[in-house]
């Protein structure tokens, strides 16, 4: 990503392959909706001190991820239920460590892994 990008959006890296780690730079301020939606590569997630907000489904169905470190700041992370079922954002991540779901459980995240 490049210099002054403050928000990834939504659907960015949808269904992408990436590479095993995911570092979001310093300056992203916000994750949209569905941005890492079914990304199955990936096992580990740091998050940027500068982040406050986490779109509903933002890391949905990332089936590989067991590590997130999220930082204080974080104000926002979304769930949303629909007539389809949840969209949460960490919705179908299963293997998130009891320590990643706990710290994000702690900014106020109430949906399931």
């Amino acid at each position: 990503m490049g210099k002054g990008i403050t928000v990834i959006p939504s659907g960015l890296f949808l269904e992408c392959k990436l590479v095993s780690s995911v570092i979001i730079p310093e300056g992203v301020t916000e994750i949209g909706e569905n941005a890492f939606c079914a990304n199955y590569s990936f096992t580990s997630l740091t998050l940027p001190s500068t982040i406050r907000k986490i779109g509903s489904g933002a890391f949905l169905s990332c089936g590989s991820l067991t590590t997130v470190i999220i930082p204080d700041p974080v104000e926002t992370i979304e769930f949303i239920f629909t007539y389809a079922g949840n969209n949460n954002a960490f919705e179908n991540c299963a293997k998130l460590n009891l320590a990643s779901q706990a710290a994000i459980k702690r900014r106020g995240y109430i949906g399931s892994f």
